[in-house]
């Protein structure tokens, strides 16, 4: 089932169903998704506390578990999601699950800076 596009603002894509606020990363944090012998990369379109939206190509079907590796380094985050929606022309949005207390800390201080960024009007 491919999830409907309520409206599209400025490139930021909004769902129905929205629980926890977005922040529009404009494709710069890289993910790397393992779906069983699966494996594929994306792009991080926006992230929330309960999960992320990721530009890919590829498809999964909804409910699937995935391992995500977001973005590099030392500044990324191991985590299991699951696929909630498939969204028509940007790819495939995952609700995280079991994040371990460190990438949650790290997840939130991510948030942090970036509605930081969002309210001085600067980008990521």
């Amino acid at each position: 089932m491919v999830g409907r596009v309520l409206f599209s603002l400025g490139g930021r894509i909004l769902l129905p169903g929205r629980r926890a606020k977005r922040f529009d990363l404009g494709d710069v944090i890289p993910v790397a998704v393992e779906a069983g012998l699966r494996r594929f990369l994306g792009v991080v379109v926006d992230i929330s506390s309960n999960g992320l939206l990721v530009r890919c190509d590829d498809s999964l079907q909804p409910g699937a578990i995935v391992h995500l590796a977001i973005g590099r380094g030392r500044e990324s985050v191991r985590t299991l999601a699951m696929v909630r929606r498939l969204v028509e022309g940007v790819g495939i949005g995952f609700e995280f699950r079991n994040i371990s207390m460190t990438n949650r800390d790290f997840l939130n201080r991510l948030l942090l800076r970036l509605s930081h960024r969002a309210i001085a009007g600067t980008g990521v």
